[in-house]
């Protein structure tokens, strides 16, 4: 079993168990009442329907049985879809916690699309395979098991052994096909993954494919999946369906063999006709559960596909021994840092060395593709490294707790995500902030006079991914987003190329003057590193200083050579 199931299902191991010793409790009592009502039978034939002392007893105590069986039944299954529920939202939250701690590489590496089947689809069904699979599942098993047992006991071996012979059998033929079930059900999973993968991606990239005219073929995907779907959900009906075929027809043979087999019993004096209705209403309900079979083993499967689904999403080693907070104001040192990224042969970073002074104001620029975005990943805990390489004074970056190291830094990308809700939402991301603090950081990134312009101001929505406003905007406002959180180390990574050089500049000083803050600005255009302390430029994988007085010297050759790539 996945660990995180695990870890949930002992959590709430009590009330599973609560439930598992109420249902057997009532498993024992129904099975007991055709025992007691054979015996009323009995009596009242015997006594000739005259009714004495002992029958009184014998009703009394088969309406007290039924009564118990009752209140029983309402305990366990409260209990049971409550405990079933919490723990599929003890997962869910378990899960979304891991998530936290994943580094980027995680989610570059898995389909958005499927991510989101697996925690809508899989772990919403887990809490009724949980709860209703538990109940058929120990019925299954406790009906036959008890069932045989109380038969031999108070009715006869014979006859409950002719019945009871065939359950290996069927057994068999049930675990035969559910292997075959399995694989239908393995690939139409797959296929659904593929399927929400494909909507999500018509959702978010719909300009792409208005533009491009792309509808048809984007259709015909659709399609093609749609009608892989169809085929592998018929292929696994068809088999559920034999399952439920032979399953009636078990007990159909099985309730064949009771009736004529026990009728003989009964003209040969060897069962009560009493017993010999006792023992076909006890094979009655035994046989109930097997009905539902099917249906069993479809939650069986399910249970299967969705744990091996929670390996991919939870068994993943992340870093969980980082434990000291992040130290106030720091300096950071980067020791001979050379990176690759995984299944890669060649390193894209070399022997970077960098002392950044806090509150000192950082350029990076470079030709695209030399990986002036990677190094900032780094440094930003996107990406695992070897210890002994990033410092923050003297800290290790990875002994950092990471809620802690992103209280203090924060990171403009520049195509950072925007929810489809308010201006307000976007910047504050579900944190209650004041008016004030609000109103300087977007007097900071120069947003203001957007924001003022606006029908709703603060409260104007802007759309999925900010669709209702620029490039420039967005780019303005989530720079105000991470300006809110009044970080000591700002990193901008190309986070203001929608806005114009003034505009940048304007933006660059008011974040500088008269705050004691480190900037680490990555940016194309050496004007925005008028007042920079120190600028250095990424190439050959390495990282080297640029002469202050040769930087517009070095700035012009920089942009020919891009021309020409």
């Amino acid at each position: 079993m996945n660990k995180l199931i695990k870890n949930n299902v002992n959590k709430f191991k009590f009330g599973l168990i609560g439930f598992s010793i109420l249902y057997i409790i009532t498993i024992v009592l129904s099975l007991i009442e055709p025992l007691l009502f054979g015996k009323i039978l009995d009596n009242i034939i015997d006594s000739s329907g005259v009714i004495n002392v002992v029958l009184k007893k014998q009703i009394l105590t088969l309406c007290l049985v039924v009564f118990l069986s009752f209140i029983i039944t309402f305990i366990y299954r409260r209990i049971i879809f409550t405990t079933g529920r919490k723990i599929k939202q003890g997962i869910l939250c378990d899960l979304l916690h891991n998530f936290e701690n994943r580094s980027i590489t995680f989610f570059e590496t898995i389909d958005k699309g499927t991510f989101v089947s697996y925690i809508t689809n899989d772990i919403d069904n887990l809490w009724s395979i949980i709860s209703h699979g538990a109940i058929e599942i120990t019925r299954v098993f406790f009906f036959t098991t008890v069932g045989y047992i109380i038969s031999i006991k108070y009715v006869n071996f014979l006859l409950s052994s002719s019945v009871f012979a065939l359950f290996p059998f069927f057994l068999y033929l049930i675990i035969k096909l559910n292997y075959i079930s399995q694989k239908f059900l393995t690939k139409k999973k797959d296929l659904e993954a593929n399927l929400s993968k494909i909507i999500n991606d018509g959702f978010v990239g719909f300009s792409v494919i208005k533009s491009y005219v792309n509808e048809s073929e984007v259709i015909n995907k659709f399609d093609g999946i749609n009608n892989s779907i169809k085929t592998k959900e018929c292929e696994y009906s068809k088999t559920i369906a034999k399952i439920d075929f032979i399953s009636t027809i078990f007990k159909g043979l099985s309730f064949s063999i009771a009736c004529i087999y026990g009728i003989y019993l009964v003209k040969q004096d060897v069962i009560t006709i009493g017993s010999f209705i006792a023992f076909n209403s006890i094979i009655q309900k035994v046989l109930s559960g097997y009905v539902y079979t099917g249906n069993l083993v479809k939650k069986a499967n399910e249970i299967k596909i969705i744990n091996n689904r929670l390996d991919l999403l939870y068994e993943i080693n992340i870093n969980s021994t980082a434990k000291q907070n992040m130290p106030n104001k720091p300096n950071i040192i980067i020791k001979n840092l050379t990176f690759k990224y995984k299944n890669q042969k060649d390193n894209i970073l070399e022997n970077i060395n960098l002392d950044i002074p806090y509150g000192s104001f950082i350029g990076i620029t470079g030709k695209a593709g030399t990986g002036k975005t990677t190094l900032i990943n780094i440094l930003t805990k996107f990406y695992e490294i070897d210890n002994q390489t990033i410092f923050f004074d003297n800290v290790d970056i990875n002994n950092i707790n990471s809620n802690d190291f992103y209280d203090h830094i924060s990171y403009v990308m520049q195509d950072d995500y925007i929810y489809d809700n308010s201006i307000k939402y976007n910047i504050e991301l579900g944190k209650k902030y004041n008016y004030i603090d609000i109103n300087n950081s977007v007097k900071k990134a120069s947003f203001s006079q957007v924001v003022k312009s606006l029908p709703e101001k603060y409260d104007t929505y802007i759309g999925e991914g900010g669709i209702k406003i620029s490039g420039g905007q967005k780019q303005r406002l989530i720079l105000s987003r991470n300006l809110l959180k009044k970080p000591e180390i700002l990193i901008i990574d190309n986070g203001l190329t929608g806005l114009d050089v003034e505009t940048r500049k304007k933006i660059i000083n008011k974040i500088t003057k008269n705050n004691k803050i480190t900037l680490i600005l990555v940016s194309d255009i050496i004007d925005d590193f008028e007042n920079a302390d120190k600028v250095y430029t990424l190439e050959n994988k390495s990282l080297k200083q640029m002469k202050k007085n040769k930087e517009k010297e070095n700035y012009d050759k920089f942009k020919k050579n891009i021309f020409k790539v």
